[in-house]
């Protein structure tokens, strides 16, 4: 019997003119994906509303220097496999 897959697209909005290095689901199974790109800034995009995430929304543009200038770029996305995780650990070789 063949399996029959039904998939559904969705454009992801422009980010911030860079490229995608890491992304990852909140595991709260919340249809939330975080998404860095090579310019260090994070995006949360709600998956199901297809929109940005509130957050994204709210402090996108407010990230800490610190944060914009983190060593060797931003290269992976980890939550805790808590359904309650708020803490996001970003990571890079440096």
């Amino acid at each position: 019997m063949l399996g029959c897959f039904f998939s559904q697209h969705w454009q992801v909005p422009p980010l911030d003119g860079g490229s995608v290095t890491a992304s990852t689901f909140h595991p709260g199974g919340t249809g939330v994906l975080v998404v860095s790109t090579n310019t260090n800034v994070l995006h949360l995009l709600d998956v199901e509303e297809k929109r940005m995430g509130e957050w994204s929304r709210k402090h996108g543009s407010r990230l800490p220097q610190s944060f914009l200038e983190f060593p060797g770029g931003i290269q992976g996305l980890s939550f805790c496999p808590s359904r309650e995780a708020t803490t996001l650990i970003a990571y890079s070789s440096k």
